[in-house]
């Protein structure tokens, strides 16, 4: 009963803080963007103005899945050192289970979401 409450809590506490990673890389990013391509104002609103959202959302679906790979890396070594039998086993489980929980959210919330990326993209 201990193990399986060590395990729910590096399920529940690990999406989470892959999310909290996912948006640092992303700022990462754009702060990197800047830095290169020189960006101002006018620059970023050319930017943004070309991008689709499906590239917005996909690149973030691709961020997202490489602070999953990240932290299936440390729920591996969590579980390595809880003493679980198979810890590859769990661990590909919370990354199965967090891409899994983030598919479910957007596809229940994509309307709402292109229609937010819609309204940032309408001038002020």
């Amino acid at each position: 009963m201990r193990k399986f409450l060590k395990l729910a809590v590096i399920y529940v506490l690990g999406i989470p803080l892959a999310g909290v990673l996912t948006v640092g890389m992303l700022l990462g990013f754009l702060f990197l963007q800047k830095q290169i391509c020189h960006m101002d104002e006018e620059k970023w609103k050319d930017y943004f103005e070309k991008i689709s959202n499906k590239q917005i959302i996909g690149c973030i679906f691709l961020m997202f899945g490489i602070s999953m790979g990240l932290m299936t890396l440390l729920c591996e070594s969590l579980c390595k050192y809880f003493g679980f039998v198979r810890p590859k086993l769990f661990s590909m489980g919370f990354f199965l289970f967090g891409i899994g929980n983030v598919l479910f959210s957007y596809y229940e919330k994509r309307d709402e979401l292109h229609q937010k990326l819609h309204e940032l993209r309408m001038p002020l």
